[in-house]
This record gives C-alpha cells, sequence and structure tokens, in this order.
C-alpha cells in the first residue's frame, strides 16, 4: 500500500525485504529518503540505522513499526532516525510525514546552494565563522 501511494505521488521506490540487503543498498546508493521497519531479518532496523549514522550516512530515515512503546519511540529516534510512525497508521498521516521530511530536505539543499554561513532558528543560532 505505501509503494502504491509513493508511486502515485512520483516517487521511485526500491524494496528490500532483508535488513543486511537493505542496509548495502543504502552504504552504496544515494537515495532521498530511507522508510525503515525496525523488525527485519539478518539486521534490525536500528542496526541499520545506527551503521549508517556511523559511515557519515545523513539520508533522512522515517522508521515504521509495529513498537509503540515511548522507549521504542526514544531508541528509534535516538538512534538516527528523523522520524518515526507506529502500526497501524492512517495513509494520510504517512504521508504527510514524508512530505514534511522532504521538504526539510529542499531547505537545506537550498542554504547549501547559498552558502549560508548563519543560521537562526528561534533562540538558537548557527554561525559557521564562530564555529558555534
Amino acid at each position: 500500500m505505501i509503494q502504491i501511494h509513493l508511486n502515485d505521488l512520483g516517487y521511485q521506490i526500491q524494496v528490500r525485504n532483508n535488513g543486511r540487503l537493505g542496509f548495502e543498498e543504502a552504504n552504496s546508493n544515494s537515495f532521498d529518503l530511507i522508510i525503515l521497519d525496525i523488525m527485519l531479518p539478518e539486521m534490525d532496523g536500528i542496526a541499520i540505522c545506527q551503521r549508517l549514522r556511523a559511515l557519515d550516512n545523513y539520508t533522512p530515515i522515517l522508521m515504521i513499526t509495529a513498537k509503540s512503546e515511548e522507549i521504542d519511540k526514544v531508541i528509534g529516534l535516538e538512534s538516527g532516525a528523523d522520524d518515526y510512525i507506529t502500526k497501524p497508521f492512517k495513509i494520510r498521516e504517512f504521508i504527510a510525514r514524508v512530505k514534511a521530511i522532504m521538504r526539510r530536505q529542499d531547505q537545506f539543499a537550498l542554504l547549501a546552494e547559498k552558502d549560508v554561513k548563519q543560521m537562526r532558528f528561534n533562540t538558537l543560532e548557527i554561525d559557521e565563522k564562530k564555529g558555534k
């Protein structure tokens, strides 16, 4: 169902049902978004996420899983996921989350193109020249 809806929105989808194969694919190719289930054979989603981040792969990751306890969500997000949604979910919410992640990616790309040296978000200020 997810694949159908994302294809309808114009996204190209690649599916891997094996954690190890998914990790290898994600590590060796460039993607706009990784949608990752925690419970996968051979390598779980948490391990995949942690390994990708350790290899400086910062492709956005949306975790989608049946694990809905608060601790599961915290572990998923702290492992490096950008968002976390639990099954069962409404497809409209899922699509909204995908679109939000893609919007943020577009905004970061625009900032990088402009070679922005200073950013401000509410009270957080990042200044490349000062290194903080």
